[in-house]
């Protein structure tokens, strides 16, 4: 569990568990340089022989240090660009250190690292923001997103349900922890507790689709026939219609719903994961199968991104092609079947509206 306070202080940080991970973290960089190398702020230069100017050689200019925390959050920047996040991570020290009086840049700060880096950064720009200003929940939820990108969902959980009690939240903040709580219940396997946090919070279409993930696709179908679902008719058309291919249900107007789902182009999880099983469905299985493939990767490349929901939709695209390259008769999975899907390889990513 989160050792954060159920309720943000007036005065005085909140204490987190920055000490303990430090002691920890295997990336965080070493005070001292290797023997066989002499740092000079931002260039290494060689000791021993061989290190003389050659005739004719000019020296290079040496890069001036900065003085200041901006100065500093740009030679992050500039160091994780250049491929160099341990000297990117030296620099954001070094800016952490200065401070500023514009604490919300702390958290694009954050953002550019390792999930254990970005946690250690977020838990320590904290310490030196005031709970009364808006950048400190932001940094709250970075520590919550670094266990989400380590895959570790309980204590994300942990961390956006302590964060949600808190008093005077950023409006701006409310519906992002709302979903991003609901898609971590999600991803560590509460789909009930999910489902009703999205129904709670006037997300009826992610209700939905907790449901179906879960593995009761048929429980999802009829929450639709209810009128429960996605406000957008095209969604809920083809929502229902990838329901009713699972379970091997016809499907009226499929060539209508086809259409629909061409609206979404922009959105490979509606436009190539839900068509390609209704192409599959609808006897096109060469042009289906094309989508799923495709879908399937748009999943890897983009990876560590809130689709981590989606292993779901991935395990059915990789059952469906799993079949039809075995040329056997396509058969829908069972609702038991469905909670047992395979899961990729890496987190998928999703850019979907939920």
């Amino acid at each position: 569990m989160t050792d954060a306070p159920e309720s943000v202080p007036e005065v005085g940080p909140v204490q987190t568990r920055l000490a303990e991970e430090a002691e920890s973290d295997p990336n965080s960089p070493t005070d001292a340089s290797p023997p066989e190398t002499e740092d000079f702020g931002d260039q290494e230069v060689q000791a021993g022989a061989g290190a003389e100017q050659q005739p004719g050689q000019v020296d290079a200019e040496p890069e001036s240090e900065p003085q200041d925390f901006y100065g500093w959050l740009m030679r992050s920047y500039s160091r994780m660009r250049e491929g160099s996040p341990d000297e990117a991570w030296e620099a954001a020290q070094k800016a952490l250190e200065l401070g500023t009086d514009e604490p919300n840049l702390f958290v694009h700060l954050c953002q550019q690292f390792t999930p254990e880096r970005r946690r250690l950064l977020a838990h320590a720009a904290m310490q030196v923001t005031p709970p009364s200003h808006d950048a400190f929940q932001w940094l709250w939820v970075e520590v919550a997103l670094s266990y989400w990108y380590q895959g570790n969902y309980p204590e994300a959980v942990a961390e956006f349900e302590t964060i949600l009690k808190q008093k005077d939240l950023d409006p701006r903040l409310v519906g992002v922890l709302e979903n991003s709580l609901g898609m971590s219940l999600e991803a560590a396997d509460r789909y009930q507790e999910a489902e009703e946090r999205y129904l709670a919070t006037g997300n009826p279409e992610a209700a939905v689709r907790a449901r179906a993930r879960s593995g009761d696709v048929a429980g999802a179908l009829a929450l639709l026939e209810q009128g429960i679902g996605p406000a957008e008719p095209g969604i809920h058309l083809a929502l229902e219609a990838t329901f009713r291919g699972l379970l091997g249900l016809p499907i009226p107007d499929l060539s209508a719903r086809l259409e629909a789902l061409e609206a979404f182009e922009d959105d490979w999880v509606y436009n190539d994961f839900m068509a390609g099983v209704l192409l599959v469905v609808g006897k096109k299985p060469e042009e289906g199968a094309s989508r799923l493939e495709r879908f399937l990767e748009a999943c890897r490349v983009n990876s560590n991104e809130w689709g981590t929901t989606l292993r779901w939709e991935a395990g059915i695209a990789e059952e469906v092609l799993r079949i039809l390259a075995g040329g056997e008769e396509h058969q829908a999975p069972s609702d038991a079947g469905l909670q047992e899907q395979p899961v990729p390889a890496e987190p998928v990513g999703s850019t979907s509206s939920e």
